[in-house]
Protein backbone atom coordinates (compact mmCIF):
# COMPACT_ATOMS: atom_id res chain seq x y z
CA UNK A 1 0.00 0.00 0.00
CA UNK A 2 1.26 3.49 -0.83
CA UNK A 3 0.30 6.71 0.89
CA UNK A 4 -0.41 9.86 -1.05
CA UNK A 5 1.31 13.12 -0.10
CA UNK A 6 -0.66 15.01 2.49
CA UNK A 7 0.06 18.37 4.19
CA UNK A 8 -1.10 16.69 7.42
CA UNK A 9 1.69 14.12 7.23
CA UNK A 10 4.44 16.61 6.50
CA UNK A 11 3.63 19.12 9.20
CA UNK A 12 1.93 17.11 11.95
CA UNK A 13 4.98 17.34 14.24
CA UNK A 14 5.26 21.05 13.54
CA UNK A 15 1.57 21.63 14.32
CA UNK A 16 1.76 19.51 17.48
CA UNK A 17 4.95 21.23 18.68
CA UNK A 18 3.39 24.64 18.05
CA UNK A 19 0.27 23.69 20.03
CA UNK A 20 2.32 22.30 22.94
CA UNK A 21 4.55 25.37 22.98
CA UNK A 22 1.61 27.77 23.06
CA UNK A 23 -0.27 25.83 25.72
CA UNK A 24 2.88 25.83 27.90
CA UNK A 25 2.85 29.64 27.72
CA UNK A 26 -0.61 29.44 29.33
CA UNK A 27 0.72 27.19 32.08
CA UNK A 28 -0.51 23.84 30.77
CA UNK A 29 1.69 20.78 31.14
CA UNK A 30 1.86 17.95 28.65
CA UNK A 31 0.46 14.78 30.15
CA UNK A 32 0.18 11.60 28.10
CA UNK A 33 -1.97 9.58 30.53
CA UNK A 34 -5.46 10.77 31.46
CA UNK A 35 -5.08 14.49 30.72
CA UNK A 36 -7.78 16.90 31.88
CA UNK A 37 -7.86 18.63 28.48
CA UNK A 38 -7.14 17.22 25.05
CA UNK A 39 -6.29 19.33 22.03
CA UNK A 40 -7.02 17.89 18.63
CA UNK A 41 -6.44 19.37 15.21
CA UNK A 42 -7.38 18.71 11.65
CA UNK A 43 -6.25 20.14 8.35
CA UNK A 44 -9.07 20.27 5.83
CA UNK A 45 -7.57 19.75 2.41
CA UNK A 46 -10.85 20.55 0.70
CA UNK A 47 -13.35 23.35 1.25
CA UNK A 48 -16.47 22.59 3.24
CA UNK A 49 -19.37 24.11 5.09
CA UNK A 50 -19.50 23.44 8.80
CA UNK A 51 -22.35 24.19 11.17
CA UNK A 52 -21.23 26.65 13.81
CA UNK A 53 -22.86 29.08 16.20
CA UNK A 54 -22.94 32.80 16.89
CA UNK A 55 -21.56 32.90 20.38
CA UNK A 56 -20.30 35.54 22.79
CA UNK A 57 -16.65 36.47 22.98
CA UNK A 58 -14.81 34.07 25.27
CA UNK A 59 -14.12 36.83 27.84
CA UNK A 60 -17.84 37.66 28.06
CA UNK A 61 -18.74 34.01 28.48
CA UNK A 62 -16.09 33.52 31.18
CA UNK A 63 -17.36 36.50 33.17
CA UNK A 64 -20.99 35.39 33.13
CA UNK A 65 -20.26 31.65 33.44
CA UNK A 66 -23.70 30.85 32.08
CA UNK A 67 -23.74 27.16 31.25
CA UNK A 68 -27.01 26.96 29.30
CA UNK A 69 -26.75 29.70 26.72
CA UNK A 70 -28.69 29.41 23.47
CA UNK A 71 -26.58 29.98 20.38
CA UNK A 72 -27.94 30.90 16.98
CA UNK A 73 -26.68 28.45 14.36
CA UNK A 74 -24.70 29.72 11.39
CA UNK A 75 -22.87 28.19 8.46
CA UNK A 76 -19.09 28.47 8.42
CA UNK A 77 -17.44 28.32 5.01
CA UNK A 78 -14.00 26.82 5.43
CA UNK A 79 -11.62 26.99 2.48
CA UNK A 80 -9.19 24.27 1.55
CA UNK A 81 -6.11 24.37 3.75
CA UNK A 82 -8.05 25.30 6.91
CA UNK A 83 -6.42 24.39 10.21
CA UNK A 84 -9.07 23.52 12.82
CA UNK A 85 -8.34 23.06 16.56
CA UNK A 86 -10.62 21.76 19.28
CA UNK A 87 -10.07 21.61 23.05
CA UNK A 88 -11.95 18.81 24.76
CA UNK A 89 -12.56 18.40 28.50
CA UNK A 90 -12.06 14.71 29.17
CA UNK A 91 -13.75 14.73 32.59
CA UNK A 92 -16.86 16.55 31.34
CA UNK A 93 -16.78 14.53 28.13
CA UNK A 94 -17.43 17.54 25.97
CA UNK A 95 -15.66 20.07 23.77
CA UNK A 96 -15.01 23.38 25.52
CA UNK A 97 -13.53 25.46 22.71
CA UNK A 98 -12.77 25.41 19.01
CA UNK A 99 -11.01 27.69 16.60
CA UNK A 100 -9.73 27.72 13.07
CA UNK A 101 -7.49 29.59 10.66
CA UNK A 102 -8.84 29.98 7.16
CA UNK A 103 -9.69 32.79 4.72
CA UNK A 104 -8.33 35.72 6.71
CA UNK A 105 -4.86 34.17 6.76
CA UNK A 106 -4.83 32.94 3.19
CA UNK A 107 -3.85 29.43 2.23
CA UNK A 108 -1.39 28.07 4.78
CA UNK A 109 1.75 26.47 3.39
CA UNK A 110 2.04 23.56 5.81
CA UNK A 111 5.65 22.96 4.79
CA UNK A 112 6.55 26.48 5.96
CA UNK A 113 7.40 26.43 9.68
CA UNK A 114 6.71 30.12 10.19
CA UNK A 115 3.28 30.03 8.55
CA UNK A 116 2.25 26.98 10.57
CA UNK A 117 3.37 28.54 13.87
CA UNK A 118 1.59 31.78 12.99
CA UNK A 119 -1.60 29.91 12.13
CA UNK A 120 -1.55 27.95 15.40
CA UNK A 121 -0.78 31.12 17.38
CA UNK A 122 -3.57 33.07 15.66
CA UNK A 123 -6.05 30.38 16.66
CA UNK A 124 -4.87 29.80 20.23
CA UNK A 125 -4.49 33.52 20.97
CA UNK A 126 -8.29 33.50 21.15
CA UNK A 127 -8.23 30.83 23.88
CA UNK A 128 -7.42 33.02 26.86
CA UNK A 129 -7.57 30.69 29.83
CA UNK A 130 -4.51 29.99 31.93
CA UNK A 131 -4.03 26.62 33.60
CA UNK A 132 -5.40 26.38 37.15
CA UNK A 133 -2.91 27.86 39.62
CA UNK A 134 -0.52 29.11 36.93
CA UNK A 135 -0.98 32.82 37.67
CA UNK A 136 -0.76 32.23 41.44
CA UNK A 137 2.53 30.35 41.01
CA UNK A 138 4.00 33.14 38.88
CA UNK A 139 2.89 35.84 41.34
CA UNK A 140 4.62 33.95 44.17
CA UNK A 141 7.83 33.83 42.13
CA UNK A 142 7.72 37.60 41.60
CA UNK A 143 7.14 38.42 45.26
Amino acid sequence: MELAYSPDMVSSNLIENSIVSHMKLLGYKLKNRKPDLMVSYRVFEDSLKLRGYNQPEIETWAKTSKKNLDYDPKQLKLDNGTLYLQIYDRKKESPVWQGYATQEYGKINFANERQVRNAVRSILDKYQFFADGFLDENLEMVN
